[in-house]
């Protein structure tokens, strides 16, 4: 999360918007759902694409779907199934802001297992 000494809204709003992409991913995170928090023992996660997400607040409130994308930059997730149509007739996506909404199953995401992917010491290793 983006860390700002000042208590001053001015100045967490743009630390927020003049936050690196690796910060960004962490802004936008959501909750997890009550089986997903026992197993992963973590509270939220950032959200990424093909998760399947519950929208918890708002007008589409208990509706699922799957993230389509994820926008860094303005803090939105875009789910599948929440649309709107224009005066002209065209379907329009619309976004939900991730506090919103709660990651019930996870997309396959890559393991960061270092310690376990290392190489193992050889004998001649070890004894130095």
């Amino acid at each position: 999360m983006v860390r700002v000494e000042s208590r001053l809204p001015k100045k967490q709003r743009k630390a927020r918007y003049q936050a690196k992409l690796h910060q960004q991913s962490k802004l936008v995170s959501a909750h997890l759902s009550a089986s997903l928090r026992k197993k992963l023992k973590k509270r939220a996660i950032p959200v990424r694409s093909k998760d399947m997400v519950l929208v918890t607040r708002g007008k589409f409130r208990e509706r699922t779907g799957k993230v389509t994308r994820v926008d860094h930059k303005k803090l939105r997730v875009f789910v599948d199934g929440l649309s709107r149509k224009k005066s002209g007739g065209k379907e329009v996506p619309l976004w939900v802001h991730p506090s919103n909404v709660e990651i019930t199953e996870l997309a396959e995401r890559k393991t960061t297992a270092r310690k376990s992917a290392a190489k193992p010491k050889t004998a001649v290793e070890s004894e130095k």
